[in-house]
């Protein structure tokens, strides 16, 4: 794979975005949505610079969506990014997407590149319910995966066992 710099990567897809218009001008709806299915060109590796993730947060920030359609992954830090930020995400249903992106409260999942396409025009022509995911899906990110949940976790923990210890019962021993 060739290697290309990020900004000739984002020139490279400014002009083709700039092509596609010109033709998507003449299409129809179900052509589009197809059209959004066909790979543009070839891979490549897109070297990145020492302050990438500050062009990543902005791209993540000025977006209406953000789609994270991986065949595997882990916990995909960058939907839980885009949540915080009140983006709607697109994202597949793989790894430990969905604990993230509750289909239909926080974010939409998909199954294959065709349902990506149609849940990104949905969002795209429905500005109340990106409005919507992206509200929920900070809260969810707010509620369940940032230091300050696992801190209130962790002093639960400690205070049951204080609790446990105080009314008498041995160190370790606690109530299942």
């Amino acid at each position: 794979m060739p290697e290309v710099s990020l900004r000739e990567e984002l020139e490279s897809i400014r002009a083709e975005r700039e092509a596609k218009h010109r033709r998507v001008k003449t299409m129809s709806f179900v052509d589009f949505v197809l059209a959004l299915t066909k790979p543009a060109r070839p891979r490549r590796v897109v070297t990145l610079p020492p302050d990438a993730h500050l062009v990543i947060n902005a791209l993540q920030r000025r977006s209406a969506v953000v789609v994270q359609k991986s065949l595997r992954e882990g916990f995909a830090l960058t939907v839980s990014e885009a949540l915080w930020k009140q983006r709607a995400v697109v994202a597949s249903a793989v790894g430990g997407i969905p604990l993230q992106v509750l289909h239909g409260r926080t974010g939409l999942l998909v199954h294959s590149v065709e349902g990506c396409a149609l849940q990104l025009v949905r969002l795209l022509r429905e500005p109340s319910l990106r409005r919507r995911l992206g509200r929920e899906g900070r809260e969810h990110v707010r509620d369940n995966f940032l230091h300050t949940r696992e801190a209130r976790d962790y002093l639960a923990v400690f205070a049951h066992l204080l609790e446990s210890r105080a009314a008498g019962a041995p160190a370790g021993d606690t109530p299942r």
